[in-house]
């Protein structure tokens, strides 16, 4: 197949960027990337290894799409051989656990099934927000890690702040939004930043704040419990992994 042709099948997994002959898929959400160099007869396929699962999760299919589409063999020179598509993520996964625990980077640890959560919700978000409209926002979660090299994670719920009566006592107008399954609430409103147990606020008001719950969820807002979340710092999803 002609190398524009194949250059044209690239382009079109969505989500890539290029010049021609060299191609980057990047999501914009989850931030999964690979590269894509097209040569004569063959296109080579990068995707690095110590990363979190879902790289390969979210990679492997748009190979096997792109092997389909353009009538190529997979050739993994791990293997050393023409591979199947159906054992192209296995190997992927097998080599990149391999790599963690032979290498040991020093990157922070997130637990397999929370990983998995992060890059669905990721993955889906948009969708979600089409589904339930303009009047609920559905928010990213953050990644972060902590002292202790773990990833925690946390969504931001904000507020409008009203001050009312002779006190000027404060009112909160939360917006109304999903709560994603994380560890933390990041409640912002104004300048006033504070982390809060997500697991607290949806026992009180459930894992969707809708508008006609504002009243309540503002008095919710103002009494949730600080949480001491100590120093953290936000990561991409390239920056940790997710093989103990």
């Amino acid at each position: 197949m002609p190398t524009a042709v194949v250059s044209d099948r690239i382009v079109s997994l969505g989500n890539v960027d290029g010049n021609g002959l060299n191609f980057v898929y990047k999501h914009p959400q989850t931030g999964v990337y690979c590269v894509f160099d097209v040569e004569d007869d063959y296109v080579l396929v990068s995707l690095n290894l110590m990363r979190p699962r879902f790289f390969g999760m979210e990679a492997m299919p748009l190979i096997s799409r792109l092997a389909d589409e353009a009538g190529l063999e997979i050739f993994d020179p791990q293997q050393d051989r023409v591979v199947a598509r159906e054992e192209l993520l296995d190997l992927w996964l097998a080599l990149n656990e391999q790599a963690i625990r032979s290498l040991k980077p020093d990157l922070p640890y997130l637990e397999p099934e929370k990983s998995l959560y992060w890059w669905q919700w990721m993955r889906d978000k948009d969708a979600l927000q089409e589904k339930l409209g303009p009047s609920i926002f559905v928010p990213q979660i953050f990644l972060l890690a902590d002292q202790t090299r773990r990833v925690r994670t946390a969504a931001v719920w904000p507020a409008n702040v009203e001050k009312a009566g002779f006190f000027q006592k404060k009112r909160f107008l939360p917006l109304p939004q999903v709560f994603p399954e994380c560890d933390y609430l990041i409640l912002a409103a104004g300048d006033d930043r504070r982390y809060v147990a997500r697991q607290e606020a949806a026992g009180q008001l459930g894992e969707t704040v809708r508008p006609e719950d504002q009243e309540r969820a503002g008095k919710v807002f103002g009494s949730l419990k600080t949480a001491e979340a100590g120093k953290v710092e936000r990561i991409g999803p390239d920056g940790f992994v997710d093989v103990a």
